[in-house]
């Protein structure tokens, strides 16, 4: 655990700086005439540009050794189970044969009993009572190494729920998820004396949590504030819910999102406009995440960002000339010097997607909602 741990703990300073960097990359952008001096904003929009591809490859990074740790203790969980599942069989088969042997104990001492001492079958009646007493002696000492074994295996189950809580933690569902287990031990120990059928904890609950996980290691490092983070995957799961897209595209779009300079309490109502907009076109939303993230580090519109927007069916050119009062033909020429600005594309897209807007609400209508 420490391991992971670590990881995030180190890459928080990485992250902060990153972001700090960026931030001062970005004011100096705004203050810059790109007609004045071209090479030296360009230096800058790449400087920028690798600072947030280092900055998201920190959190993805985080991300995977949160997966890491998460396949490692489902495969202990479920070695676990196995042999959870195996031994409590064997204890079962075991009791059978004390049962059968003491049943054959008794028998055989009713008949030992009812013979005279000086019968004739006496002596070879007491060596096989012998026998059975000796083999049921055999067999409870076998019970007793089962049960021993058992209690190792509990005991190495605790150890890896006392990891799984540690690694959960950091998400809302680690206490159900910890209640969760402790129920399944306590109704297997009063149905068997020990533990059996953890399966469906170590497969099932971690697969379904997984994720949740990587997210919140992702969102915890990108945002520095664990509270954020939990209220950013509330609302994540809440708006995936109504939505045509899934819980896996919505989240890798905040973090995305984030990543090119988004805030929390932003990232939604963005991941909502640019959904709406994509859900018209039917086109993949982290195509349109992408160029107008890309857009924002840049600080400015180029030429190609325009022409990448107007070739997936996007108005822009109109939408833009009504955000800077020009005609449709001078949006072109505007940008080419510089002179249309990430602000201004923001606010064509909002007004593509407000209330009246041609894409307006047309992700939930999608969604059938």
């Amino acid at each position: 655990m420490a391991t992971l741990y670590f990881k995030v703990s180190s890459d928080y300073d990485e992250v902060i700086r990153l972001r700090k960097e960026c931030e001062k990359l970005e004011a100096q952008l705004k203050k810059m005439d790109v007609n004045k001096s071209p090479a030296a904003v360009k230096a800058l929009e790449t400087q920028l540009a690798s600072a947030r591809q280092q900055m998201m490859g920190l959190v993805t990074e985080a991300a995977k050794a949160g997966a890491v740790m998460e396949n490692d203790l489902k495969k202990k969980l479920n070695s676990a189970s196995k042999a959870s599942d195996e031994l409590t069989e064997e204890i079962i088969k075991q009791r059978k044969i004390i049962r059968d042997t003491q049943d054959d104990v008794r028998r055989l001492s009713d008949e030992y009993s009812k013979m005279g001492k000086y019968s004739p079958n006496s002596k070879a009646k007491l060596a096989e009572l012998n026998r059975a007493k000796a083999a049921l002696n055999e067999q409870r000492y076998s019970l007793g190494e089962l049960q021993d074994q058992q209690a190792r295996n509990r005991l190495e189950v605790r150890k890896l729920t006392r990891e799984y809580k540690e690694f959960s933690s950091g998400t809302n569902n680690a206490d159900e998820i910890v209640k969760s287990l402790t129920d399944s031990l306590k109704r297997t120990a009063v149905e068997i004396g020990g533990l059996v059928a953890i399966k469906k904890f170590g497969s099932d609950v971690i697969e379904a949590t997984g994720k949740m996980q990587q997210l919140q290691v992702a969102l915890s490092t990108i945002l520095q504030d664990k509270s954020k983070a939990d209220q950013l995957i509330a609302d994540i799961v809440q708006f995936a819910a109504k939505t045509p897209f899934n819980l896996d595209d919505v989240a890798t779009g905040a973090k995305q999102l984030l990543a090119y300079g988004s805030s929390a309490d932003n990232v939604v109502n963005e991941l909502s406009m640019l959904g709406d907009v994509a859900s018209g076109l039917q086109i993949p939303i982290g195509q349109l995440i992408y160029l107008y993230g890309t857009l924002r580090t840049q600080g400015r519109a180029m030429t190609v960002d325009i022409r990448q927007f107007a070739g997936r069916g996007i108005p822009i050119y109109e939408e833009l000339a009504k955000v800077l009062g020009v005609s449709k033909d001078q949006v072109g020429e505007l940008v080419k010097e510089g002179k249309v600005g990430f602000k201004e594309v923001e606010q064509a897209f909002k007004n593509m997607t407000y209330e009246g807007g041609k894409f307006a609400n047309l992700m939930e209508s999608s969604a059938g909602t």
